[in-house]
């Protein structure tokens, strides 16, 4: 059996991101689900695309969200293999849910 007709032979699995903060035991955690080959170069774009937010505070983040988000999908050097579709999507996918799992675990 497969997922759908046209992907009869899924391996599933997940890129996984973390961001750390510098809080004992706070983190955010996202996923992007994938049905097997090429989930390494989700996490490749993943890597490609973490210095948007290393470095940042969590607040500096939340509070300009949409300029972080345009900075995840406009990225000058990764835009061009396609930052609203394919790997670079499900990359900035797992990103952006670890910073709101990060957010909402903070909120308590």
């Amino acid at each position: 059996f497969g997922s759908d007709a046209v992907h009869v032979d899924p391996d599933y699995s997940c890129a996984y991101v973390v961001v750390k903060t510098n809080v004992v035991d706070l983190q955010g955690h996202g996923i992007s689900f994938t049905i097997g080959r090429g989930t390494e170069v989700v996490v490749a774009a993943i890597h490609a695309l973490a210095h948007h937010i290393t470095g940042r505070t969590l607040h500096e983040i939340v509070n300009n969200f949409g300029a972080v988000h345009h900075s995840l999908t406009d990225d000058s050097q990764v835009r061009w293999i396609g930052p609203k579709k394919g790997a670079v999507h499900l990359a900035v996918a797992a990103i952006v849910n670890a910073i709101w799992d990060l957010w909402a675990k903070e909120q308590g």
